[in-house]
């Protein structure tokens, strides 16, 4: 009956466009007189000096010179290169765009000087039945069903299909018209290739007077490089709803070029929809058909995302797989979460984030006492398909300007880790220099209330102790000497400790930390952070790292003969007669949102106990490709790789039994049609202890429709 409703209630929004499609004509009628009166401009006034000195545009968006209108196929092959291009409140150029941004900026490229918002972009142009829709047209959004005011544009492109800056998906992405959300919104359609390249905006940003949008044309002046003007840069912040603030949820793009995630991901679009998943798949050593009923919930205003799916298994073959009916009760509170894919409210990097999901890494702060801590590495379940109870884990992050808190939990349904950060920036509410106001002071707590404690000849379910509490605490001071648009540098000093058996160990580290632009525009991004460790015998840096549920119960060893023990037994056992040094290093590089490559190397020494050897160098690797559309389409290939080399003396052998501990990952999603994708993934995992590989893989048919 449910799907039904849903059914009609798309059928009933459809129906409704057209009869809304010209209500927009009468929403701003204030804007026209307040046009009117205020942009009386004449044709001397736009080849002045004076407008060239004082228009909004920055000079990296000034108004390419055309005498001769674009043609459709021009406006959206421009409009394709801005494909994966992070959404900036007020955005104006290819470091972020708003929605009316990415308009200006396609347009301007083509000669036509366009006003700044979506609302007095909506006063220019031909009115065009949705009907009569043509590539290249202005399609124009409501901020809520019959609301009276435009506050959303994208560029349409054919096929029911625009592309336009999404501030909930946080890029230029390409939608439906068709989609529920943006049906109940529809406001009306401009067809701006009918007029001739030239101004039709005021050297403040609003729509010219229709007398006067014909009355000058684009000359050399024009096309030249325009000065910024202080007193007109609050029009590049102005978001298209006026008054309104940028909501703290939606992030203020900089270029990360790191990996949010250490180990699986699900390659996923963001829309409301139903579907049905069918794959075949290899799961330990066995092979069966596997089935996904998935529902999903996209908030385009608020970037809130809830992915759930019910999985089921039939009869395998081959060898039985282990906890299989286990896997398959419902009895317990456990077993209802196995339908939580993910549960996301806000975007990565934004002011206030909040995260429940089974492929999620924590790190509070710089990573001190908790560094990229992923629950979910050691799973031999892919994620995609939850058969078992795997990780449910929660992070927060909350960003108040002056001061801020982070946390994460391992699991949800039966924590054993759990973490807080606390932040504050002194300085920020002075009358003091911007370098001061960059500086920040944190303190992270983070405890293992069940650690394992064991060796090999104590280890067995019965015998080993888990009732031990590991406490973990670091205060840190950071601040940024550089920051400016392109350039990023910030430097920190961290001090912590290790609380275990009534032992206590003490380590710091310095840091730094560079991000950085390549280019003006912003499209090529790197990071790079480099850190060197001083620790006591007691104590090993970011203790809490990807490896830790790895790790916990049985570490890497150099010898084959050597006996498995936890990372607390080594912990507890291992001696040193001096200070211990460490490094970590990594670098990232992205192209905007499309592409990313990463590596991260740490070393923090040998450790000896009763005279096995044990190392602290962890290598991890990965390639993540998104919606990367294909020619001519909004069709999208994602591609996701992800290696993991933990406790290694030598990097080979490579890939082969013979490796002491590997992690190995990949994933890859192509949506070849509206309603279907083809997905698969693989994952590959090398027990330290048994030498045991497991191997799981499945490839998978989505059938999905879109409300």
């Amino acid at each position: 009956m449910l799907v039904l409703g849903l059914i009609a209630l798309h059928m009933a929004g459809f129906a409704q466009v057209k009869s809304d499609l010209f209500v927009a004509n009468s929403l701003n009628k204030c804007c026209r007189l307040r046009l009117a009166a205020n942009t009386k401009l004449t044709p001397n006034i736009f080849l002045s000096p004076l407008w060239l000195s004082t228009n909004w545009r920055k000079s990296n968006m000034h108004v390419v010179q055309r005498d001769t209108p674009p043609t459709p196929d021009e406006i959206i092959e421009l409009a394709r290169d801005y494909l994966g291009t992070p959404y900036a409140w007020g955005g104006v150029d290819e470091n972020g765009l708003d929605c009316s941004g990415l308009v200006n900026k396609v347009y301007a490229e083509n000669g036509y000087d366009l006003p700044r918002t979506a609302c007095e972009q909506f006063l220019i142009g031909e009115p065009t039945p949705v009907t009569e829709l043509v590539a290249g047209d202005l399609v124009f959004f409501n901020p809520s069903p019959n609301a009276k005011s435009i506050t959303h544009v994208g560029i349409y492109v054919g096929n029911g299909e625009m592309i336009h800056a999404s501030s909930g998906k946080g890029e230029v992405t390409y939608d439906r018209l068709d989609l529920m959300y943006y049906r109940k919104r529809f406001a009306g359609a401009r067809r701006i290739l009918s007029l001739s390249p030239g101004i039709y905006s005021s050297p403040e940003g609003n729509a010219a007077d229709a007398d006067e949008q014909n009355a000058s044309s684009l000359d050399a002046l024009v096309s030249s490089a325009l000065a910024d003007d202080d007193a007109l840069a609050a029009n590049l912040s102005q978001d298209d709803s006026a008054s309104q603030s940028r909501p703290r949820q939606l992030a203020q793009f900089q270029p990360p070029a790191n990996a949010m995630h250490t180990g699986p991901v699900t390659l996923r679009k963001a829309n409301t929809s139903f579907g049905l998943r069918l794959g075949t798949a290899r799961l330990d050593d066995s092979a069966g058909i596997l089935a996904v009923v998935e529902s999903s919930y996209f908030g385009h205003d608020d970037a809130l995302a809830i992915q759930l799916a019910a999985p089921f298994e039939a009869p395998f073959a081959g060898e039985r797989r282990a906890h299989t009916d286990a896997g398959n009760t419902w009895d317990e509170p456990i077993d209802y979460s196995k339908i939580i894919q993910e549960i996301r409210y806000g975007q990565p990097g934004s002011d206030l984030y909040f995260e429940l999901g089974r492929t999620t890494s924590g790190t509070l702060g710089n990573g001190a006492s908790m560094h990229n801590f992923t629950p979910n590495l050691k799973s031999r379940m892919l994620p995609d398909y939850t058969l078992l109870p795997d990780a449910l884990s929660l992070a927060f992050d909350a960003d108040f300007s002056n001061f801020g808190v982070q946390s994460f939990v391992d699991d949800l349904m039966k924590a054993r880790v759990l973490g807080a950060s606390v932040f504050f920036r002194p300085f920020i509410i002075a009358d003091s220099s911007s370098f001061l106001r960059t500086a920040r002071l944190s303190a992270a707590y983070v405890v293992d209330i069940k650690a394992p404690y064991h060796s090999a000849q104590t280890f067995n379910p019965t015998t080993v102790s888990e009732n031990n509490v590991l406490h973990a605490l670091s205060v840190e001071a950071e601040i940024s000497p550089i920051n400016a648009d392109r350039f990023w540098l910030s430097t920190y000093l961290s001090v912590a400790s290790l609380s275990f058996l009534q032992k206590t160990g003490y380590g710091s580290s310095v840091g730094l930390l560079i991000r950085s632009a390549l280019e003006e525009h912003g499209f090529h991004a790197v990071r790079l952070r480099g850190e060197l460790s001083l620790s006591g015998a007691s104590y090993i840096p970011s203790y809490f790292d990807a490896a830790y549920e790895l790790d916990r119960k049985s570490i890497p060893r150099y010898e084959k003969d050597s006996y498995a023990i936890s990372k607390l037994y080594l912990l507890d056992h291992f001696q040193a007669n001096s200070p211990r040094q460490g490094i970590y290093l990594d670098a990232g590089y992205q192209v905007q949102r499309r592409f990313g490559l990463g590596v991260a190397y740490q070393d923090y020494g040998s450790f000896t106990v009763n005279d096995s050897h044990y190392a602290s160098r962890n290598l991890f690797v990965y390639l993540d490709l998104r919606n990367l559309y294909l020619p001519a389409s909004s069709k999208t290939l994602s591609l996701y790789f992800a290696y993991y080399r933990r406790g290694f003396v030598s990097l080979t052998p490579f890939l082969s039994k013979g490796s002491n501990s590997e992690y190995l990952f990949a994933a890859f999603s192509l949506q070849f049609s509206r309603y279907f994708s083809l997905g698969g993934a693989a994952r590959r995992n090398l027990n330290g202890v048994s030498d045991t590989d497991f191997f799981d893989a499945v490839l998978d048919v989505t059938a999905r429709y879109e409300l």
